[in-house]
């Protein structure tokens, strides 16, 4: 039996149901580690904001505060020993990346203990750590003690990828390159793919695209911009969604006004339609022609058409988020031909080839707009 994302059905099929084929469990990153004061697993903004209201509230408003803070560390406590129990009760626990692994380590210790059992080995991507020796145990039951966590690195659709290799063999050109004002003499763009969400650190590449445009204006960097195309998944309904993708047009609309370009513009190719806000002319200096190509577009929803075809039509990938699981897009990225450029951090540290198949660069926060990058 095969259980992913939460672990609560095991001890059901291990007690109750006697299976006896064994219970895999895939473990994507622990919940314990994806709560709201977390960025997976690390420290959040929100959290010195909620200690900032506690500490700025009258004294009976913060006694309620601490007194809530209190419940809800027994309630995530509650749910955080279930999570580590429920999971004790699978034969095998796969994560998928070494770094989800290491972070398994640290928040359930008790997993990575030997016990006597029968693994399944055949998915398994490396070879299990040695068992430390007592002094009263022999070589026979050394042997037969073996660890529940390994690692399962994920794969990509072989469809998607022999369409993208198509797609490039072919050279075509983007179905939507009028609504973009693309062409075959247009550079190739950056690309982002993610899903709209703050924790996806996009803000960090519109930063970067400022630094960029700055050297190029300053004629310090004599280089033709390529235009940044920022896609991923979008959901109306989800506040979230909306919002942040409000926050970065706001951000991007500040970068082109400085630099006197067009201002930002949102496509939903699913729709046909194109959303774009009042234009500014382009300076007609010389060396602002290197700029000509410069925009920023949002491509909120699209399919996985789409996908192919920007991943098959950019000239690299720029994967921001910080301490990602996995990361399955810079795999399809380096399918695609594309180089990437990913935060040295999690996931991408053990996909990505740095200085072959891509570039691997330390990640340092920044203040853009008041909002940390």
């Amino acid at each position: 039996f095969v259980l992913d994302v939460l672990p609560t059905g095991v001890p059901y099929l291990v007690e109750w149901w006697n299976v006896s084929a064994g219970v895999l469990f895939y473990c994507h990153f622990p919940d314990k580690l994806l709560t709201r004061d977390t960025v997976n697993g690390e420290q959040g903004p929100s959290a010195a904001l909620d200690a900032a209201t506690v500490s700025g509230s009258t004294s009976l408003f913060r006694l309620f505060l601490i007194i809530l803070t209190q419940l809800k560390r027994f309630y995530r406590w509650a749910l955080d020993s279930l999570e580590e129990w429920t999971m004790s009760y699978s034969d095998l626990i796969v994560v998928n990346s070494k770094f989800t692994m290491g972070e398994v380590e640290k928040v359930f210790p008790s997993l990575f203990l030997p016990r006597n059992s029968v693994f399944i080995t055949a998915a398994t991507t490396e070879s299990p750590p040695k068992a430390n020796v007592t002094k009263d145990g022999d070589q026979k039951q050394t042997k037969n003690q073996s660890y529940r966590v390994r690692v399962l690195y994920p794969a990509i659709e072989s469809s998607l990828s022999k369409e993208r290799k198509l797609i490039s063999s072919s050279h075509a050109t983007l179905k939507f390159d009028n609504k973009l004002n693309l062409s075959k003499d247009v550079t190739k763009p950056i690309l982002s793919l993610n899903r709209f969400e703050r924790k996806k650190n996009v803000f960090l590449l519109l930063h970067a695209y400022d630094e960029l445009l700055e050297r190029v204006s300053q004629a310090t960097l004599p280089c033709v911009v390529p235009p940044l195309m920022i896609a991923g998944g979008y959901d109306p309904l989800n506040v979230e969604n909306v919002e942040h993708l409000a926050e970065l047009r706001s951000i991007a609309d500040g970068i082109l006004r400085r630099h006197d370009l067009p201002l930002s513009t949102v496509v939903s190719p699913s729709s046909n339609s194109t959303e774009s806000r009042n234009c500014l002319p382009v300076k007609t200096e010389e060396h602002h022609q290197l700029l000509k190509f410069a925009s920023i577009t949002f491509l909120p929803s699209v399919s996985n058409a789409i996908r192919n075809e920007l991943l098959s039509s950019a000239s690299m990938l720029c994967y921001t988020p910080h301490r990602e699981h996995f990361g399955i897009v810079p795999l399809e990225a380096m399918d695609a031909g594309v180089p990437v450029v990913a935060i040295r951090s999690g996931g991408p540290m053990e996909t990505i080839v740095d200085g072959v198949t891509g570039y691997l660069v330390h990640y340092c926060k920044a203040e853009v707009n008041g909002e940390n990058a």
